[in-house]
């Protein structure tokens, strides 16, 4: 992205008829400019927020790869029809369109998923996604994606379903020559790179439209433009809510989670007691938690000495200060947590205040196939790792799905929780 300094001018591909640039006109900076809240109420990982004071507006680079580029790319074709625009003026709008969400695939429901994550949200949230095709001449002229409150278009398409808050577009292709998305009130302009995405509140901290949110997807000089929308409306759209209450943290590393050794004297320690009090376990039921046969306790629970506790807090914490990059403080250490034959423990997210830098220890397993940590990291990928005896994942705990959702095929499995916050 650049600043936009004097003029943008459209030269119409050879044998093409040139369009009335008069239409995209460079639009002056309101002033005053509408005041926006400089804390953020979603924290992005990994997101650049753009250099302009009228509008809350970030990329995020290899949101999705190559390869996924061009699936999602391969999967239009026969699907695309021209763009509609709100209202009946003819030539707003020269794209053709394919609402992807309709096509039964897994990387469009995938991608679906990571959008969802980025916001917090439910997948299904968020509008449909549609893909926009852009070939040479084609553009977007200057509109907004939200809707003026008691306007007609605001009674037809949000009065039951919402406002749209956010907008976010992921660039499909790289492109030869224009095509980039210009905003010409917050001065900004976002050229399309494979991979990237760029989103933006159409609101302002009022709550209201913000004029700076208009923006136009400028003609293709050469190749062509393939990008793929979404907009996410208000928390009253269908049964959607927050699903994620530590999306505001901070993210600390570049994953959210790492696999490591546990230290040989914690590890002979911890497996030293648990071989001599496996005849001393307490049943455990938590609800909406664990899971298993509705006859038998799905885990039971091998309390641990408060010493024991302390040594095991003490060894870990120089480890996960190193690789979160900050002083931390115990908040948490769990007993020995026996899972039984056929249990599960849901995706769920950490306790916010307390939960955030943490450890899941592997001190023992009778399994017959191997039982997956899962968890869904930074980029919004959903990892399956798996834990050998001796070996526990480091994670963000609060900020990061994770769970063990798939039942446990085996006797048992022995883990730890180990939990820190930063000071």
């Amino acid at each position: 992205y650049c600043t936009i300094r004097d003029e943008l001018s459209f030269e119409p591909p050879e044998g093409e008829q040139g369009i009335d640039n008069s239409a995209f006109e460079l639009l002056p900076v309101e002033a005053p400019a509408p005041s926006l809240r400089q804390e953020q109420r979603i924290h992005f990982p990994h997101a650049t927020r753009l250099d302009t004071p009228h509008l809350e507006i970030y990329t995020i680079d290899d949101f999705l790869d190559a390869e996924e580029c061009e699936r999602l790319i391969a999967l239009t074709e026969g699907r695309l029809e021209p763009s509609t625009v709100v209202g009946d003026e003819k030539d707003y709008r020269t794209s053709r369109t394919c609402v992807i969400s309709k096509v039964d695939d897994h990387l469009v429901k995938e991608t679906d998923r990571r959008i969802c994550a980025l916001f917090g949200l439910y997948p299904g949230h968020p509008e449909p996604a549609q893909v926009q095709f852009y070939r040479p001449g084609e553009y977007f002229k200057d509109h907004e994606d939200s809707f003026a409150s008691g306007s007609a278009a605001f009674i037809q398409h949000a009065a039951k379903v919402g406002q749209r808050v956010w907008t976010l577009v992921l660039y499909l292709n790289d492109v030869e020559h224009g095509g980039a998305t210009v905003f010409p009130r917050a001065n900004v302009i976002v050229c399309p790179k494979r991979g990237q995405a760029v989103f933006w509140n159409n609101l302002d901290a009022n709550g209201d439209l913000n004029p700076n949110a208009l923006h136009r997807a400028i003609p293709v000089d050469s190749g062509c433009k393939v990008i793929l929308n979404k907009w996410v409306r208000e928390c009253r759209f269908g049964e959607a809510d927050i699903a994620n209450a530590g999306r505001h943290l901070l993210n600390y590393t570049e994953e959210g989670f790492k696999v490591e050794q546990i230290p040989p004297e914690v590890m002979k320690q911890l497996v030293d007691f648990y071989r001599s009090s496996v005849a001393q376990p307490d049943d455990e039921f938590v609800p909406g938690y664990i899971d298993g046969h509705a006859r038998v306790h799905p885990s039971v629970m091998f309390e641990l000495p408060v010493d024991t506790k302390k040594q095991v807090s003490d060894a870990l914490q120089p480890l996960l200060e190193s690789w979160s990059g900050q002083c931390l403080e115990s908040t948490a250490v769990y007993g020995l947590r026996r899972y039984q034959r056929g249990a599960s423990l849901r995706m769920h997210v950490d306790r916010t205040s307390t939960h955030i830098i943490s450890a899941s220890l592997n001190i023992d397993q009778e399994v017959a196939q191997d039982w997956p940590f899962e968890v869904v990291d930074h980029h919004f990928r959903h990892q399956e790792l798996i834990l050998k005896p001796g070996q526990m994942v480091l994670y963000e705990g609060a900020r990061l799905m994770h769970g063990r959702p798939k039942k446990l095929q085996g006797d048992s499995y022995c883990n730890l929780f180990v939990h820190y916050r930063p000071l």
